[in-house]
């Protein structure tokens, strides 16, 4: 049994001390106003580190082993933790006092989501964002008042050989304290003893199950169960569940939420001690009991009966969710399962019809149940139109309509997408879909015009724009399919950056030096859309000016198609990591990503170095020609200079292309300049031999073995694990430029540049 207070158990520390730091409390301590939310027991507080302070919804778990779990949504505010993983202090702020933690924990961002998601009104639209939990409760004295809505957290009492009296009608127990648990002893109604933990993360309080079947009561319904002279059993019904924990007494169960609202609980772990003080009696939940006595049955005639005579029990949701499950798993008639899909959509509150109905979908879709998949949509949108997320209903309509699609029934797939894309105009895989639709009726302009609205989204871009590529030539008096094209139809559509101003030399200006940009970024990087404005601006500004850009792709944070080797090596000699680095003539460097509402300042101050990298006076002169004949490309740099310089210089030739399509997650969707490959034989460049002043290099390679040197390095990539669609590998002739530099390879310096387009492609503009 549990030993008594002042005995051999010595008392815990009252402060958590670890190698991070200390939990401590700031004041004295007081009230916490808190209420139970769908099971789950919440406070709204304040959190704060050093850098900032925010309001937020918390669990309060009791039994749950961490200590205080944040969503990065909260933590990432708060700077939970520096660049280098180091955590911050973080302080958890109520009316009356404060406690500081030494770092947060992370949560299950999923659950939190989720919970927020249907229970938002229940909250005042508030996200609850993690967990305060054992590790940080256990430090103080705890005291669980839920019928008067609230807790107390006080300093840990001192040590006592005797206590209080005992008020009328309560019973003072002996705890014991095991894996961060305080467990109260009970006695069955044979007067077997037993322990039981203090819960408070769940709702319903448990009995082990196997103990429930092995005294021949699998659904709970094992008499009185004793805590002191207070029958527990008389007071809820017990929820057979496995328990994972183990107590030298035998485990009877969980002491649950339902519990505590009967109690006013007092737990004081230095002295080991547990005060229940009932308040105002509820009547036993006979339906809570049906339930589990249905769901011990374990089939769907008894869940039903269960639904058909308690329809707005607590436990009526999670009865209709099991009689589904049940249809499901027997294969029952269809018309049963429809039965339990209605059964599910009635027992949901109303506003949240389509939005529970939207998740069922997605469970059904994969559990491999498409008829009843389409089945439940169905249903949702018929039910679902006072959606608090009225989104929701156009979801379902979305996906409905993909169904249909695949199924190859465009009509029923046109009218769903159809009132999916009028609720959500810009969703690019409803446009994708609605385009696939109009296509498959042979209405190739309007197939063109959502092709052109899905483009610009980084799920439904790649494979718009193969549909703009398959349904441009069944429209014969349009042009043909180009970038430019699509440059120009996706106009107003997406962000880009204009230079009001365009680059002038200055009258006294002597420097022959064309200055090179570096732009090392990445499809999927969020911050790169705004380094990728800037790189735009610069182009625009420099456009006719003796200035060459060129941009880099890296495979960070993840893959992309327009990743290629030459990029790898020129991010490897600059020792470049992160997709965030602008170089101007190899040693300048200057912002690549930024917040976009700082893209204006990167172009600034970008534009501000290159312009002073112009003035600066070069010695070295580069002629360039070249041209396209076919698929042979064929060229020649000519290279003048002082020979002692010629030895510590290296030539470098690089094809790229003045734009390429790629929407990715960075919101670009054009991507200028872009090196697609080295046109020297190594990607370190090639040593000057000068000859009376001049050296000449020239080159012929042909265009499609360098496309394929690419896909096959993409390819190789993907068979490594790394994802990324394939697209855009294919060079367009007519956006081609080469680009030559001479460069130090030790200091990087680069002496000087040439720039030259495709001339047969200038002939034709």
């Amino acid at each position: 049994m549990c030993a008594l207070p002042g005995t051999a158990q010595e008392p815990e520390s009252t402060n958590k001390q670890t190698e991070e730091g200390e939990i401590v409390m700031r004041g004295s301590g007081g009230r916490v106003a808190v209420r139970v939310v769908a099971g789950r027991l919440l406070v709204e507080c304040d959190v704060s580190t050093r850098y900032r302070r925010i309001p937020v919804n918390l669990f309060v778990a009791p039994d749950t082993n961490c200590g205080l779990q944040l969503h990065n949504r909260a933590a990432g505010p708060l700077r939970a933790e520096s660049r280098a993983g180091v955590p911050e202090p973080i302080t958890i702020h109520f009316p009356d006092f404060a406690i500081t933690v030494p770092k947060r924990e992370h949560g299950d961002e999923d659950y939190l989501d989720d919970f927020t998601k249907y229970h938002s009104h229940e909250m005042a639209e508030n996200a609850v964002v993690g967990t305060i939990g054992a590790e940080v409760l256990q430090e103080f004295f705890l005291a669980m008042d839920l019928p008067h809505g609230f807790l107390e957290l006080r300093p840990a009492a001192e040590p006592n050989t005797t206590f209080p009296p005992t008020p009328p009608g309560g019973v003072r127990l002996s705890l014991t304290l095991r894996n961060n648990l305080a467990w109260l002893p009970i006695s069955l109604e044979d007067g077997a003893p037993m322990a039981m933990a203090l819960g408070g993360s769940l709702y319903d309080t448990w009995i082990d199950a196997d103990l429930a079947a092995d005294l021949g009561h699998p659904a709970g319904d094992v008499g009185k169960v004793m805590a002191g002279s207070i029958d527990l059993g008389s007071l809820v019904a017990f929820r057979p569940e496995r328990v994972i924990y183990s107590h030298p007494d035998g485990v009877f169960g969980v002491f649950g939420l339902n519990l505590f609202e009967s109690f006013r609980v007092e737990i004081d772990r230095v002295n080991r001690s547990v005060l229940l003080l009932p308040q105002s009696p509820k009547p036993f939940p006979e339906a809570d009991l049906a339930f589990f006595q249905a769901r011990e049955e374990d089939d769907a005639d008894s869940t039903r009966f269960f639904l058909e005579g308690n329809p707005e029990a607590r436990l009526a949701g999670e009865a209709a969710e099991l009689l589904l499950q049940q249809c499901l798993d027997n294969f029952a008639p269809e018309a049963e399962i429809e039965d339990a899909l209605r059964w599910a959509d009635n027992t949901t509150p109303d506003d949240l019809r389509a939005t529970k109905a939207l998740d069922r979908m997605k469970i059904l879709a994969e559990d491999g149940w498409p008829d009843y998949e389409l089945k439940m949509g169905e249903i949702g949108i018929d039910s679902g139109r006072n959606d608090r997320y009225p989104d929701s209903v156009h979801k379902i309509h979305a996906r409905l309509g993909e169904i249909y699609l695949d199924r190859d029934n465009i009509d029923q797939a046109w009218r769903h997408l159809l009132s999916a894309a009028f609720g959500l105009p810009e969703d690019g895989m409803i446009n994708l879909s609605l385009g696939r639709c109009y296509e498959a009726q042979g209405r190739h302009r309007r197939a063109f015009s959502r092709y052109i609205q899905a483009a610009i989204s980084a799920d439904s871009g790649p494979a718009a724009i193969d549909g703009l590529r398959r349904v441009q030539p069944m429209l014969p008096e349009e042009e043909p399919f180009s970038v430019e094209l699509v440059e120009r139809l996706i106009e107003g559509k997406v962000m880009n950056f204009g230079s009001a101003a365009h680059w002038k030399p200055s009258p006294d200006r002597t420097s022959k030096r064309v200055t090179l940009v570096e732009f090392f970024t990445n499809g999927q990087y969020e911050f790169a859309h705004a380094g990728a404005l800037a790189f735009e601006g610069l182009v625009r500004h420099f456009e006719d000016a003796p200035v060459a850009l060129l941009s880099y792709h890296l495979p960070a944070p993840s893959l992309d198609p327009l990743v290629n080797p030459l990029a790898m090596r020129r991010a490897k000699d600059y020792q470049i990591t992160e997709p965030n680095v602008m170089v101007i003539d190899g040693t300048s460097r200057g912002p690549g990503a930024a917040k976009l509402s700082d893209r204006e300042a990167v172009f600034r101050s970008l534009r501000s170095t290159s312009e002073e990298a112009l003035e600066v006076d070069t010695p070295w002169e580069l002629e360039l020609d070249w041209k396209l004949d076919g698929d042979q490309l064929k060229g020649s740099v000519i290279a003048r200079g002082p020979e002692d310089e010629a030895r510590s210089l290296r030539l470098h030739v690089v094809l790229a292309e003045r734009a390429v399509l790629f929407p990715g997650k960075s919101k670009v969707v054009v991507h200028r300049m872009l090196a697609r490959a080295a046109l020297t034989p190594s990607f370190s460049g090639v040593k000057l031999e000068l000859k009376d002043g001049q050296a000449r290099f020239p080159f012929a390679v042909l265009v499609d073995e360098l496309e394929q040197e690419n896909e096959d390095w993409l390819d190789a990539q993907l068979a490594a694990g790394l994802q990324t669609v394939k697209m855009s590998l294919d060079f367009d002739p007519s956006e081609l430029l080469i680009v030559a530099w001479l460069q130090d390879p030790f200091s990087g310096r680069i002496a000087q540049t040439v720039i030259m387009k495709n001339p047969a492609a200038e002939e034709q503009l």
